[in-house]
């Protein structure tokens, strides 16, 4: 008999001890998805001096200050300023420079009209609107100052940092190294997709799901690999990928079958066991230890109790060695859109797909079917004792990391 703790106590072992990985650099189209392994400050101001924001005419304020459709003020065009060009000039009272959108704006300059608002002159322009200082004026370090924090150490980096960083100057960046996993399933009746199959045996599928939300939550997948119920084998297959790894995940072989080799090999190995056996269904039997400074998360063969405890337990990991600071798991509550009828009185975890208001459940909630995953993006969190759950309830959820919530048209 397994003794069990709660889900949140194996989440906090798990997790004992855990520090962010070594920095690397990347380049920054690379680094995008990463977690800074350093602050971004900035190097100059932003933009680095004053610019236009339109196609127009810049000039002093106080020169167009009775500026009207019927009365336009006129200015001489003293000079033509495009994206990319300077000028030294300091413009005079009276003048006016043309200058196109992003283009440097000349000392003497306050504003810029647009261009619809004159008459388009070349060497004289009519201005047909009064403008106030610094009217259409973008200033230096409008965006942000040399010095600011753009960007603080740990925080992930997505499309809007990348431009950022770049506005910056740079070209590479230091980020966490990626967590390096090992995904090994165990068991006599595993095939490889693609192989002849024999009587008794079936296509292993756990790797694949585990395989794919590793890379979505941005580990790096070093080996895959399936291996027969022996225990010399399996110890082999253990060791090497201990040598490669950060992080081995393995489904199959936990419980206390006879074939069960997993927990009784890892002790031979000399690992250091933290738990085996958690209060949840599916997932019961899963256990966490420790090997020469790499941590082993095992899990139930099945295949969604493998995916359910995969969900429960991998995000907060991968979270502490990357330093990602981002709440995964973000429970939300939300109103059942369909019955769960069966009983049970250990906490149970229901796969669903939550559209933003309710969560609507799937044919087919056994451990060993797979099929009804497809298009799930939360767990629902059933307590221990509830009964069964009618529509309309509500219910609490547990969103799956770096998973889209999907619209009504889903469900």
């Amino acid at each position: 008999m397994l003794r069990k703790i709660e889900l949140e106590k194996a989440l906090e072992l798990m997790r004992e001890g855990v520090a962010p990985l070594a920095p690397e650099e990347t380049d920054l189209i690379s680094a995008n998805g990463r977690i800074l392994a350093e602050d971004i400050e900035a190097s100059s101001d932003q933009p680095p001096f004053p610019r236009s924001p339109l196609d127009g005419y810049a000039f002093d304020a106080a020169s167009g200050e009775d500026a009207s459709r019927e009365r336009p003020a006129v200015f001489k065009v003293v000079e033509k300023i495009c994206a990319g060009d300077w000028s030294n000039r300091t413009v005079g009272r009276g003048e006016a420079v043309r200058i196109m959108t992003g283009a440097m704006i000349p000392k003497g300059c306050d504003c810029v009209v647009m261009q619809e608002e004159t008459d388009c002159g070349e060497d004289a322009v009519r201005v047909y609107k009064r403008l106030k200082p610094n009217e259409n004026y973008c200033f230096a370090g409008e965006d942000y100052k040399k010095g600011d924090l753009l960007l603080p150490a740990f925080a992930r980096i997505d499309p809007a940092s990348m431009a950022v960083i770049a506005g910056a100057g740079m070209a590479r960046v230091k980020v966490i190294r990626r967590p390096r996993v090992c995904v090994v399933s165990t068991g006599d009746e595993l095939t490889a997709p693609g192989a002849p199959r024999g009587k008794g045996e079936i296509y292993c599928s756990n790797n694949y799901y585990i395989e794919a939300r590793l890379a979505e939550m941005g580990a790096r997948v070093v080996a895959s690999r399936i291996v027969r119920d022996d225990a010399a084998e399996l110890k082999a297959c253990l060791e090497a990928a201990a040598a490669e790894s950060d992080l081995i995940v393995t489904t199959g072989g936990v419980s206390v079958g006879e074939k069960d080799l997993l927990l009784r090999v890892l002790k031979e190995m000399g690992a250091d066991i933290a738990f085996h056996g958690i209060r949840i269904k599916p997932g019961s039997p899963s256990a966490f230890s420790r090997y020469k400074g790499v941590r082993l998360l095992s899990l139930s063969g099945n295949p969604f109790a493998s995916a359910a405890s995969f969900e429960l337990l991998v995000w907060p990991l991968l979270a502490a060695m990357t330093g990602d600071k981002r709440p995964g798991l973000a429970r939300v509550t939300a109103e059942l859109a369909n019955d769960f009828n069966k009983k049970g009185g250990t906490r149970r975890f229901v796969r669903g797909r939550f559209d933003g208001a309710s969560v609507h459940l799937p044919d087919g909630h056994s451990n060993g079917q797979i099929r009804s995953m497809i298009g799930c993006n939360c767990l629902i969190d059933i307590p221990e004792g509830s009964g069964a759950l009618k529509a309309g309830d509500r219910v609490s959820a547990l969103l799956f990391p770096d998973m889209p919530v999907f619209d009504g048209a889903h469900a």
